[in-house]
């Protein structure tokens, strides 16, 4: 039976190689795809963050492009008041010499009036 103890003994050692050998390809089996999911992950990770970077510059350009209709209309907005304000003071002096050249012209009325009336 020594021999057989040996054979014995072999297909333990057998058995204890396969073993290993099993657990060495699982570990490197779950080494890979943890790699390979590391490797995933980095990919949707650099994928949001240029999705995110563009859609900042989207609504960068989308403000600047309001800020600048805005501005336009702001800029028409204060040349028409201007305007405005120029034909308000012309108005105003007009108004002032056409309540003056009213008054004179009155006088000359009432001037003409009291030389009919005493002549």
């Amino acid at each position: 039976t020594v021999e057989g103890g040996g054979a014995s003994r072999r297909r333990s050692r057998a058995r204890c190689v396969r073993a290993r050998v099993s657990r060495d390809a699982a570990a490197a089996m779950l080494s890979r795809l943890l790699k390979e999911h590391q490797a995933r992950q980095s990919e949707r990770r650099e994928l949001q963050e240029r999705r995110r970077r563009d859609a900042i510059a989207a609504a960068t350009r989308l403000t600047e492009a309001l800020v600048d209709h805005l501005n336009v209309g702001v800029a028409q907005a204060y040349v028409n008041q201007r305007k405005l304000d120029q034909e308000v003071k012309t108005l105003q002096v007009q108004a002032a010499q056409f309540a003056r050249q009213t008054g004179q012209w009155i006088a000359m009325v009432e001037s003409f009036n009291q030389a009919l009336k005493v002549g």
